[in-house]
């Protein structure tokens, strides 16, 4: 089934909101991030990653998630994130032709991808020390990897096809020279810059007795993520009072 363009950026916002309501819950359970966790590729028995837009947009709000709420679940999450930056040279890319023709800068998807994802995992390397060393290595290893399939692709005979090299291998490896070593030296983190809360718009004077409207605020986001994000910003204002207390 192919997704249309209303449908991409919808799926974005919403697992982007996710994340986001998961981030303000201090400390957020485990069982509760694999409601996100779950709509992010796994690799098959061959080890092949499967990415199409949707999986692409949950991983980068997995990222979101972890940049957010504060690097929780660092051993599950990281892991699994360099396993991914590792496979990506051999994953199988599904183009959503239809949700592609709204974008006007037509940069390749694999190289959007590996640079967001790469961008993670440069924030994480700047804010998890015990991971620094490791997210490095994977990434030059990845670079590397990357670099000597294209230059043996003129003389070795299992080299990949010239339209997977185009549309997969050299995107993949500017999108990661472009990522490595980038990151904020202070907050936000790159990602969630690239990323950042969207603001709800407000409609002042909706109604009749002049009081705003906050129908299309809670549109924004679908009603049940509204909801959720309300419950967390509770959440977080009985903290502060207990703290005050």
């Amino acid at each position: 089934m192919t997704m249309t363009a209303s449908d991409k950026y919808t799926y974005q916002r919403t697992v982007l909101c996710l994340a986001r309501v998961l981030a303000g819950i201090q400390p957020t359970p485990w069982d509760k991030v694999q409601t996100l966790f779950r709509y992010c590729p796994q690799e098959n028995a061959a080890g092949v990653f499967c990415l199409d837009t949707r999986a692409q947009d949950a991983v980068i709000a997995l990222g979101i998630y972890f940049l957010e709420g504060g690097c929780q679940h660092e051993g599950q999450i990281v892991p699994y994130l360099l396993r991914l930056a590792k496979c990506l040279p051999k994953a199988v890319w599904i183009d959503d032709a239809r949700s592609n023709k709204v974008e006007r800068v037509r940069i390749p998807s694999a190289e959007k991808f590996s640079f967001c994802l790469n961008t993670l995992l440069s924030d994480i390397a700047a804010k998890c020390p015990d991971s620094r060393e490791e997210i490095i290595l994977n990434q030059v290893e990845t670079l590397s990897a990357l670099a000597n399939i294209v230059k043996s692709s003129r003389d070795s005979s299992s080299a990949p096809p010239p339209i997977i090299l185009c549309k997969a291998t050299v995107p993949l490896l500017f999108g990661l020279a472009r990522s490595m070593g980038r990151y904020a030296s202070n907050d936000p983190p790159l990602l969630c810059r690239i990323f950042p809360p969207e603001l709800l718009p407000i409609q002042k004077g909706g109604g009749r007795d002049g009081t705003g409207s906050s129908s299309s605020a809670s549109g924004t986001c679908g009603g049940s993520f509204s909801s959720s994000e309300r419950l967390a910003a509770t959440h977080r204002k009985k903290k502060k009072k207990k703290k005050k207390k």
